[in-house]
């Protein structure tokens, strides 16, 4: 996960209001960014068609406001996940179920009888 510092997210928005979905994807959120591309040409064919120039322009204002509330979402979500404090780690290490080896400390997944690094006895 890369960590995002302001700047980058700056500049992330940035290319995001130049270009529905580019901004999640410079972010590396490759699929959503094309998502929202694809999204964003839909929802701009059908209001062109179906409503309005005016009220055309105010649904394109709302896709965006939500399009960079959502990047900016995401890298909130991201940062408190890198800043997660070493105890909640733990937790969610048993929460999943992993065999750590006292031995070479390798974590092995759910129902491993041996260490998949060093061959040791989990049980």
């Amino acid at each position: 996960m890369v960590t995002i510092s302001n700047r980058r997210l700056f500049f992330a928005i940035i290319l995001d209001i130049l270009l529905a979905g580019l901004g999640h994807m410079f972010m590396h959120y490759i699929k959503r960014g094309i998502i929202i591309l694809l999204s964003a040409i839909a929802i701009g064919i059908v209001v062109s068609l179906l409503l309005p120039s005016n009220f055309s322009l105010l649904v394109a204002l709302f896709f965006w406001l939500w399009e960079i509330y959502d990047l900016i979402q995401l890298s909130q979500k991201e940062r408190l996940s890198l800043t997660k404090p070493e105890s909640h780690k733990l937790t969610d290490k048993v929460q999943n179920h992993q065999n750590h080896c006292v031995r070479c400390g390798n974590n092995n997944p759910a129902g491993s009888s041996f260490c998949n690094m060093c061959g040791f006895a989990l049980r």
